[in-house]
């Protein structure tokens, strides 16, 4: 009913409010508990008594018109008076607590419950996130080849872009004057994406007020998926000027010398590399064949000349020490140990049958063991 006053109100009490109105019998609002009103070391719940309701309004003495009736808790009643007043048409007004306790611990149950709240919300926006990013991100994995992705023009093309040259771009390289890259024809601002970028701060500083073309060309796994170029797309704010476009003189295949792998392996990349066992041969053999480990690359192959190896060694004092192959293999004895080493993606698959994940989707065949064999680090700095 219109001007109704309902309770219940904070506290420990399990408040129950009546309201008489003259026009009306008795009217009776719903017995409840306000969950974020009601402290955790409230007192559990007691018998409450009811109002009879067949006794009409003009019965009851004149005080009892417009009063709020709190029916405690058991533990409550025996400690300290709860009393509240209701204001004449309905507007309730709070007559004071008897204790300071009790409005803090209203105040501590509602900062609670808002703050539980507010981390659920948090909670499932992060969610939703995370879902756009990772799942909507990948939605042409398997559409685009990467050697097609490679041709497409860069992203986030649009009139009306300002007209950089490469001078331009060269004074941006720090996060104060905003660090600035280019992608083919198209200028970059990547500043607030530095600190979040999967391959590490130091990496993509490398190209800062330059070209990632050459990167790219390395760390192929940019064209895996459109998720790389739907992040640049977002943070493109210009087109370099005409004749500024430099073909990329590393465009050289850098992997043309990279071994041949075995025909078993199950490959998840060709350049750079990505390739894991095949279930059925994970534990066919305790230590795995050469052949058949599995590969992890983010670079092609280094070549290693073992006739012009030389391994650096500097120590305090400003002292070096170089060491060839041959000599680490004649001054120091040879230690063997058995070493299994996994992927830290392996298995990424299963996770992705329920929410897709950026990176490899390794099965369970990211994972090979092996006898290593040679000299101990600690042997070498000792000498």
């Amino acid at each position: 009913p219109s001007g109704a006053a309902l309770g219940p109100w904070a506290g420990q009490a399990s408040a129950h409010c009546w309201r008489v109105a003259h026009s009306s019998s008795v009217v009776v609002a719903p017995s409840a508990r306000t969950l974020l009103c009601r402290p955790f070391h409230a007192s559990p719940r007691v018998s409450e008594p009811r109002l009879d309701t067949r006794q009409p309004a003009s019965a009851l003495s004149e005080k009892r018109q417009y009063r709020m009736v709190f029916h405690h808790s058991a533990q409550l009643s025996r400690t300290r008076e709860f009393s509240a007043s209701v204001v004449q048409h309905g507007h309730r007004q709070l007559a004071g607590f008897s204790s300071d306790r009790d409005e803090r611990g209203w105040r501590w149950s509602t900062h609670c419950g808002l703050g539980g709240l507010g981390l659920l919300c948090g909670t499932q926006l992060w969610f939703l996130q995370r879902s756009y990013c990772c799942a909507d991100g990948d939605d042409d994995e398997d559409e685009i080849r990467p050697e097609d992705r490679k041709k497409l023009p860069a992203p986030g093309a649009a009139d009306g872009l300002p007209i950089y040259t490469r001078a331009d771009v060269g004074k941006h390289t720090t996060p104060e004057d905003g660090i600035w890259v280019t992608y083919k024809d198209g200028v970059y601002d990547i500043t607030e994406f530095v600190a979040g970028h999967p391959g590490g701060e130091t990496k993509i500083m490398l190209a800062a007020g330059k070209s990632v073309d050459p990167f790219w060309n390395i760390y192929q796994q940019h064209f895996n998926s459109g998720f790389p170029r739907e992040m640049l797309e977002t943070m493109r704010i210009g087109t370099l000027a005409p004749g500024e476009v430099v073909e990329d003189d590393s465009a050289a295949d850098p992997y043309a010398l990279d071994p041949l792998r075995h025909p078993a392996l199950i490959f998840h990349q060709a350049t750079p590399c990505n390739a894991e066992l095949p279930e059925s041969m994970v534990m066919e053999h305790y230590l795995t064949p050469n052949a058949l480990w599995f590969v992890r690359h983010h670079h092609p192959v280094p070549l290693v000349d073992d006739n012009s190896y030389k391994l650096e060694v500097k120590v305090e004092g400003g002292k070096t020490v170089e060491y060839t192959l041959e000599d680490l293999k004649e001054k120091f004895p040879k230690i063997e140990r058995n070493v299994t080493i996994q992927c830290s993606g392996n298995r990424r698959s299963q996770y992705d049958a329920v929410r897709k994940a950026q990176g490899i989707p390794w099965n369970i065949g990211a994972v090979s063991t092996a006898k290593f064999g040679g000299a101990r680090l600690r042997d070498v700095l000792v000498d």
